[in-house]
């Protein structure tokens, strides 16, 4: 799922020229051979490979896909997801379970604190701050 540019080619036309109307939905080829749906809601254009979604399901994963990549890239950056060192496929699951569990519990306290994630683990890493965790408290107590 991606937006493309007006002058990518689409059905070896680019997809500016493809159709006049503003709103209209396709199955087609882009250049290089990719089988996709693309939908144009006004003046953007929105390409996907799976082509049994509709125009509204194509624009609201597309919405969505701002905080999709916001929770790679936090647990990239933040909690090494990418720096895991085991071997075993099981291992690297439980890995990225846990990244994606911390993800949560510092997105609930950021939303409970009023700031951003980033802030919140600043103000996490200085190690003579107690700062107490209701959501990774409440987990505990859970477990």
């Amino acid at each position: 799922m991606r937006r493309i540019k007006k002058n990518r080619y689409f059905n070896g036309q680019p997809v500016q020229q493809y159709r006049q109307p503003p709103y209209w939905i396709d199955i087609g080829l882009l250049k290089g051979g990719i089988k996709v749906r693309v939908v144009r809601p006004g003046k953007k254009y929105y390409a996907t490979n799976c082509l049994t979604l509709s125009a509204r399901e194509v624009r609201q994963l597309y919405q969505i896909r701002g905080q999709v990549e916001e929770v790679v890239r936090v647990s990239k950056e933040k909690f090494q997801r990418e720096g895991c060192q085991a071997r075993s496929l099981p291992a690297q699951e439980h890995h990225a379970t846990c990244c994606l569990i911390a993800f949560g519990i510092l997105e609930r306290e950021s939303h409970q604190g009023g700031m951003g994630i980033y802030k919140l683990k600043r103000r996490l890493s200085f190690k003579d701050l107690a700062l107490p965790l209701t959501a990774l408290q409440r987990l505990r107590e859970a477990a």
